[in-house]
């Protein structure tokens, strides 16, 4: 697979909605914001949730009211993959290629820890995990980051994994995610996207222990799904080696999902 990716100067920033406020910005890219192309081999899923159609995107510098770099401890935010969600099908996981994640480097010192861990069904870790980054310096040349596991062995139930990742320095890097609201505008969003992958695990607690769930990633806005809220979606990709044949790059799940929202 190509894990080389081009991304353009980041120029425009703007208010956010009104959940976040003011903690997460609009950002655009000139020509806007290049996906990370390239076809996918025989045997493997890329899963990703996001869509940023528009070129659009958000960074986040905390969540609900919370900043991160007021934390006593770092804010933490994952993804979870569902295997069931490759777009041909798959009989089977066996391994975990890596991860590509994009990330906002604000300065030379932006450090995060990404934990793999199996998923309950509610999407909260479970037990050890299976694989770690620790004070990994986010790259400022390129925001897509590539943490490759070498085919790790994926041994969860259902298929269904998580990648987090922990915000070790939130005052010199941030996550990236979608934004659906400008996606609309820029009418390359079929339906409002109204169930979510992406969550928040630690802001202003720790949802999985006081929950039993993550907190979605969510956002405020007028006339969006059945109560003016919409998720929105990190930007990441997970490559699974599977057993059975698998559809490339060409009909990714963020395309076909736009479908059944």
């Amino acid at each position: 697979m190509r894990t080389a990716m081009i991304f353009l100067s980041l120029t425009v920033v703007l208010a956010g909605p009104s959940l976040a406020e003011p903690f997460s910005h609009y950002i655009h890219a000139e020509h806007g914001i290049a996906a990370p192309t390239g076809q996918t081999a025989e045997d493997e899923c890329k899963l990703g949730y996001f869509n940023i159609c528009s070129g659009w995107v958000y960074w986040w510098a905390g969540y609900n009211g919370t900043a991160w770099v007021d934390l006593g401890a770092p804010a933490k935010i994952g993804v979870c993959f569902d295997l069931s969600d490759c777009e041909d099908g798959c009989d089977d996981c066996n391994s975990l290629g890596g991860i590509l994640w994009a990330w906002n480097r604000l300065t030379c010192y932006g450090r995060i820890d990404v934990e793999l861990y199996c998923a309950d069904e509610s999407c909260c870790p479970v037990g050890s995990p299976l694989a770690g980054f620790y004070d990994y310096h986010v790259d400022p040349a390129d925001p897509f980051q590539y943490f490759a596991l070498g085919d790790l062995e994926l041994p969860c139930d259902g298929c269904t994994f998580i990648a987090i990742a922990s915000v070790k320095t939130p005052r010199d890097c941030t996550p990236y995610s979608d934004a659906n609201d400008r996606n609309r505008t820029a009418t390359c969003e079929a339906e409002w996207r109204c169930s979510g992958h992406s969550y928040i695990y630690r802001s202003s607690v720790d949802y999985c222990q006081a929950k039993g769930s993550p907190e979605p990633l969510t956002m405020d806005y007028e006339g969006a799904c059945g109560n003016d809220r919409f998720y929105t979606e990190w930007i990441a990709y997970a490559y699974v080696g599977c057993s059975g044949a698998l559809a490339t790059e060409k009909n990714t799940w963020s395309e076909l999902k736009k479908l059944y929202r």
